[in-house]
């Protein structure tokens, strides 16, 4: 996630420091990689996504959440709105996160 706003946000450490540090102290479950999660990530990579945001969306479908992402193509791909979210769809995109940027990295999980 730092890295995606990294790129395309250039207050990227004001943001971090200030709306993400929050929920990474706020005591959400850091979730393992699981020979579960490994198994139903397989069938994300089939439709085409990388194996990277097959293992969000599995993590998700683990845990009956729904995966953020602001990746509108890896969105089309799984074209399941019950598992994941375009958070480019979002009207209006908060300005602290969008800032006339597209983002096109995944970042979240719910």
């Amino acid at each position: 996630m730092l890295n995606a706003l990294y790129r395309v946000v250039p207050d990227a450490h004001s943001i971090y420091a200030n709306e993400v540090d929050w929920v990474l102290r706020s005591g959400i479950l850091r979730y393992p990689m699981t020979d579960n999660i490994f198994g139903r990530a397989d069938k994300f990579m089939a439709v085409g996504l990388t194996g990277y945001d097959a293992c969000y969306v599995a993590l998700a479908e683990e845990l009956d959440g729904i995966w953020l992402t602001f990746d509108a193509k890896a969105c089309r791909l799984l074209d399941d709105d019950e598992l994941a979210m375009n958070l480019n769809e979002i009207n209006p995109v908060p300005t602290l996160w969008y800032n006339q940027h597209q983002f096109t990295h995944s970042f979240a999980l719910i």
